[in-house]
C-alpha cells in the first residue's frame, strides 16, 4: 500500500507542477484521486473567504451547487471544525442540514481541509 500512496503521491506532484491552466490541473487531480481511491466522485473547489466554488470534477455529473456560501454544508461544517467530515452513503442523508441534491446509490462523502 506504502508505495502505491507513494506513486499517488508523485503523480499529483507531477499534476500541480504542470505548465497546464488551473481548470486542467484540478480536472488531472480528481480524474487520480478517484482512480487511486476508487471512488464514484471527486471534487476539487475553490475555498475564499465567503464561497466555495467547483474548479473539476470526476464522476457522473456536476456538483447541484458548483458554488455555495462557506457557511452550508458538509463544507462549512469542515471549514468550520478545521477537520474532516465523512458522511456514509450519501442516499441516506435525505433530511436536516446536510441534505444531497442529487445522490446516487453507494456513493459516500469527504470534505478535507
Amino acid at each position: 500500500m506504502a508505495s502505491s500512496v507513494d506513486e499517488m503521491l508523485k503523480s499529483t506532484d507531477g499534476i500541480l507542477a504542470s505548465g497546464e491552466s488551473r481548470e486542467q490541473r484540478a480536472r488531472k487531480l480528481a480524474d487520480a484521486i478517484r482512480n487511486f481511491g476508487g471512488y464514484t466522485w471527486v471534487g476539487v473547489y475553490d475555498v475564499t473567504w465567503e464561497l466555495v466554488s467547483i474548479l473539476a470534477w470526476s464522476g457522473p455529473g456536476a456538483p447541484a451547487n458548483p458554488t455555495f456560501p462557506i457557511t452550508k454544508g458538509i463544507t462549512g461544517s469542515a471549514v468550520a471544525l478545521k477537520a474532516s467530515v465523512i458522511v456514509g452513503p450519501v442516499a441516506l442523508a435525505t433530511t436536516g442540514p446536510r441534505v444531497f441534491a442529487r445522490p446516487f446509490k453507494g456513493a459516500t462523502m469527504t470534505d478535507h481541509f
